[in-house]
This record gives C-alpha cells, sequence and structure tokens, in this order.
C-alpha cells in the first residue's frame, strides 16, 4: 500500500524495566542472539510505509550500536518519563505538520506489518489512533467489587498514531499545565484525548502477537513464537475488522 504523506516512527527504548527486574534494561537483552529492540526496529525500517525511525535510548546507552540504515536517524536521549523521552524524539523527526508520527514501545518486539500499515491508514482520516485488544476474561472494578461491561473496554497496545501537528499541539499544551503526579499519562494517546478532547480520534484491532515485554516470563515463549507461522487475527465487536497476519 501508498501513502500520501510520510510517516514517521519514534521508537521508545528508554525505560528502566523496573518491573522486569536485573542489570540490564530489557530492550537490551539478547533473544536468538540480537537485542530485543532489534525486532520491532527492523520492521519499521523495512516497512513501505515509513520514512523515517529515530530510536530513544537511556543516556547510558546512547552509543549502543543500531543498524546502519537509512531511514534511522541519530539516537536521543530518553527523559525520565515516558511523555517526556516521546517529546524529544519528536523533536528529532522532520515532519511537515500532515506527517503521520507513530510512537512504539521496543518492549514489543513482535509487532506485525500489516498492523504498522493500518495505522499508517487509519491517520487518513483521523488525528490519532490506537490500536486495542478486547477483554476475554471477566473485570473487576477493585474499589466496589463490581464486574464492569468488558464490551466497553479494550487493552491498549502500540504503535499509536498521530496527525504531526496534533501530537505537537498536545505536548506545546502539557508544557504550560503542571501535570498531577497520579495523572502522568500512560501513553501518548491518553495524552492526546486528556488535552485535545475535539481530535478526531479512533482505535482498531490490534494483534494477539503484539504483546509487551514486562515481566521475565514474558520473555518464555517469545523464542517458540520467533518460529511459528503467522495467524489471522480474530474479529470483534466494536472494533475495525483488519488482517493483522505477519
Amino acid at each position: 500500500m501508498s501513502f500520501a504523506r510520510h510517516n514517521h516512527i519514534i521508537l521508545l527504548a528508554a525505560g528502566r524495566g523496573e518491573r522486569f527486574g536485573g542489570n540490564l534494561p530489557k530492550q537490551f537483552i539478547e533473544v536468538h542472539g540480537r537485542p530485543l529492540l532489534y525486532f520491532s526496529l527492523e520492521t519499521f525500517l523495512e516497512h513501505e510505509s515509513i520514512a523515517s525511525v529515530c530510536v530513544v535510548l537511556p543516556e547510558q546507552f546512547i552509543d549502543f550500536p543500531l543498524p546502519n540504515h537509512p531511514k534511522l536517524l541519530s539516537p536521543v536521549i530518553g527523559g525520565h518519563l515516558r511523555h517526556l523521552s516521546t517529546r524529544n524524539g519528536l523533536k528529532a523527526l522532520r515532519c511537515k505538520p500532515n506527517d503521520g508520527v507513530l510512537i512504539h514501545d521496543a518492549a514489543r518486539p513482535l509487532v506485525p506489518a500489516s498492523l504498522i500499515g493500518e495505522v499508517c491508514l487509519a491517520l487518513n482520516n483521523c488525528d490519532a489512533v490506537t490500536p486495542a485488544l478486547p477483554i476475554e476474561d471477566a473485570l473487576l472494578e477493585r474499589d466496589h467489587l463490581h464486574i464492569v461491561d468488558r464490551a466497553r473496554y479494550g487493552i491498549v497496545q502500540t504503535p499509536q498514531g498521530f496527525r504531526h501537528s496534533v501530537l505537537e499541539e498536545a505536548f506545546t499544551r502539557s508544557e504550560t499545565i503542571e501535570l498531577p503526579s497520579n495523572r502522568i499519562p500512560s501513553c501518548e494517546f491518553e495524552l492526546v484525548r486528556a488535552l485535545l478532547p475535539s481530535a478526531n480520534a479512533s482505535s482498531i484491532l490490534g494483534h494477539h502477537k503484539n504483546f509487551k515485554i514486562t515481566h521475565r516470563h514474558d520473555l518464555e515463549n517469545l523464542p517458540h513464537l520467533l518460529r511459528k507461522k503467522p495467524t489471522m487475527a480474530r474479529n470483534f465487536d466494536g472494533f475495525v475488522r483488519i488482517a493483522t497476519a505477519l
């Protein structure tokens, strides 16, 4: 597929991985002889709809070796919070206002190329888009111990996509207000929805293989999944039907 505008990726690899544990941040742990962040990075670099990629790294890993590729920009140093890392990456991109900016967690190594394309395609008709998976288990509201309607909720994934001008405006607004400590945005989609509620936002169906490596046991199935053939994602009511085979 082809796109009239350019799309750019910010690959967030600056996290400390405190829940994962150990001395080495999870994005640098080797799987099949390759650092974890290489898997999604190479998928983005090889994708026809992506014009450039900016990797955000911890300051102590800023010289970490990355592939030599014409789409790959010089890495930038991340901030102490996620949205600050994204802001640093956004400043490094060479974007026009109508360009698309995708943001992805390096801890999601198996992002399907088709999902990247669907996010880019969705940006033709909206300002902000996030992949999400339906919740299949019962969902408990812990304060009052009520089971809530799980059909109303979804599990957020990345890459999230934004029109550059919209994301830039959201970050500009965030710099003029003091975010309360208990309301630090968990992702850029939340930031845009909170600060630009009139922006045209949408969700698309995520992919079950696009899971996030959070704890050490999440690595157990990764080598097996890297050898398996991809499968088609299921369709769920309330989400856009898309083909998400790798």
